[in-house]
């Protein structure tokens, strides 16, 4: 189960203009699998300047990422 905490604001900057959201998410989170980013994405829980996303939207200088704080770290359950 994903646990939130709390809010997270990025606001992007020149170097990232212009590249996908998921790509540049998945730079940022390396420690976050790639379904579970894809999967925020598409609740609408990652947005753009207040905007639902979608994986292929590409970002833009001084755009403001909003999304959920993630647990990255989950027990391994004994079968």
């Amino acid at each position: 189960m994903t646990k939130y905490n709390s809010i997270k604001f990025i606001t992007i900057n020149q170097n990232n203009h212009e590249q996908r959201i998921d790509n540049f998410l998945f730079t940022q989170f390396k420690k976050v699998p790639k379904s579970r980013i894809y999967n925020l994405i598409r609740r609408g829980k990652i947005r753009i300047n207040h905007k639902k996303v979608q994986p292929k939207n590409k970002i833009n200088t001084n755009d403001i990422i909003t999304l959920p704080s993630i647990q990255t770290s989950f027990k391994k359950k004994n079968l």
